[in-house]
């Protein structure tokens, strides 16, 4: 149960879970691990397809973004009535 304070209600979970998973990524020992070349080579590819899969996906939507972001609001002189929609 969410306790009130403010107007925000507080959720002792919601702090809990990320103040533990940040607790444990900070006071990790160290590995003393190698990393190959291959790793990295990796990485890399990763970050390319990561790059070419977020352009791809702003590509495919673009067209729903722009007519998000430019919808023209109604307004009071208008009498609050939106215009009609192009198809």
């Amino acid at each position: 149960m969410a306790k009130i304070i403010g107007k925000i209600p507080f959720r002792p979970r919601a702090v809990l879970f990320p103040s533990m998973v940040a607790a444990i990524a900070l006071w990790a020992a160290p590995a003393q691990a190698y990393i190959d070349p291959g790793s990295g080579s990796m990485f890399l590819q990763l970050l390319v397809a990561a790059i070419a899969g977020g352009l791809w996906t702003l590509k495919a939507y673009w067209q729903r973004l722009k007519v998000f972001f430019t919808r023209v609001r109604p307004s009071e002189e208008d009498g609050g009535e939106a215009p009609p929609k192009k198809d």
